[in-house]
């Protein structure tokens, strides 16, 4: 038999927020099953001393009535007003990052250099002096031919 559904109306009937053909389905099976018994004695006497929503025994008389009272009282702020610190913050960092960068130009950052200019690629190579000639002498072809006498 399946005990999931029955342990779930079980911690539901804790929290009073079983619904009545429910409870009876589950008064029913109480009374057949004791493993279920069981599991809502352990629930009860574990989960059931906690204080039930809503309760408010704990708490100094009047406290409720007193914070209702200071935060009713209370207007909620314009839209406008919790914008404007955002506003702010952003215009000054846009007024700080334009400063730097005027004064990175004055004192002759990169971009205020002009590019040195370079020659044509093709003058470039007609400059570049030509590779070396290959031979049969060099020390590779040396190394090689030891490598063929073994």
């Amino acid at each position: 038999m399946n005990h999931e559904r029955f342990h779930e109306f079980l911690t539901l009937r804790l929290y009073d927020e079983l619904d009545p053909s429910a409870a009876a389905a589950l008064g029913e099976h109480l009374t057949l099953c004791a493993t279920c018994r069981a599991f809502a004695r352990e629930l009860d006497e574990g989960l059931g001393r906690l204080p039930r929503a809503g309760t408010t025994d704990d708490l100094p008389a009047g406290w409720i009535e007193e914070l209702r009272a200071k935060v009713g009282a209370a207007p909620p702020l314009p839209r406008r007003t919790r914008r404007r610190p955002l506003l702010l913050a952003f215009a000054t960092g846009l007024a700080a990052g334009l400063l730097a960068m005027a004064g990175w130009h004055a004192l002759g950052g990169e971009a205020a250099r002009p590019a040195p200019k370079t020659p044509a690629l093709t003058t470039a190579f007609a400059r570049a002096t030509p590779p070396p000639r290959a031979s049969g002498s060099g020390p590779l072809v040396q190394l090689a031919a030891l490598g063929r006498r073994r």
